[in-house]
């Protein structure tokens, strides 16, 4: 089995790496796209999971011709709907919070997403102590790929970038984390697959699957 050096402190991403958003992502756009009289998504739909809000819901109503400020309105309400009453944490990551947590590890939690959004996924998760800090997307001026977002996270902990690691599932996550000078575990499903990923020191399936520390 894989093991670790035991880092200074752990980072985590949150959209698809500790909870499932991909699903009510689209869900939200659907309904967005519903309330302008369109009622099916087209076959190149434009993909913005791991963007952060703003970003997404500009491609989205670049893509569909929209305006953007009406969009963006519109998609908050469903987005903040969804976000309240269906996220689901991804499998194995309740466990490892927990345990991180009883090993005294310090966390810290780095997301493109809205404060909001970021408070929902944590009582999803429902594992009380675990993040010393919290760094979202109103906390940076620039979002992930830029390295920013950990290194905030670095020094809100006060910890050396270079003793941290990052567990991230997108390419922009990991190419955040490695600019910032961390270490990265990339998590995802087809992780082996996507070639965004394969500049993580290490690649796992799932989170059921992260290594021990040494």
């Amino acid at each position: 089995m894989i093991s670790l050096p035991r880092p200074a402190a752990v980072a985590f991403d949150l959209d698809g790496t500790l909870v499932d958003t991909e699903a009510i992502l689209i869900e939200a756009q659907r309904q967005t796209l519903m309330d302008f009289g369109i009622t099916g998504l087209e076959p190149d739909h434009p993909r913005t999971f791991g963007m952060g809000m703003e970003p997404g819901v500009a491609r989205l109503s670049e893509f569909y011709r929209l305006d953007y400020p009406q969009t963006l309105e519109v998609f908050r309400l469903h987005w903040a709907r969804l976000s309240a009453t269906e996220l689901t944490s991804m499998p194995g990551a309740r466990a490892l919070l927990m345990r991180l947590r009883d090993e005294g590890v310090r966390m810290a939690l780095v997301t493109s997403a809205d404060p909001v959004h970021a408070q929902n996924a944590l009582k999803a998760l429902s594992v009380p102590g675990a993040f010393e800090c919290v760094v979202d997307a109103e906390m940076v001026s620039r979002l992930k790929p830029s390295p920013e977002p950990y290194l905030k996270a670095a020094e809100c902990l006060g910890v050396s970038p270079q003793n941290m690691l990052a567990i991230e599932d997108s390419g922009s996550g990991v190419e955040s984390a490695l600019a910032a000078g961390m270490r990265c575990v990339a998590v995802h499903a087809e992780v082996h697959e996507r070639t965004e990923l394969a500049q993580a020191q290490v690649r796992i399936r799932s989170l059921i699957d992260f290594p021990q520390f040494t």
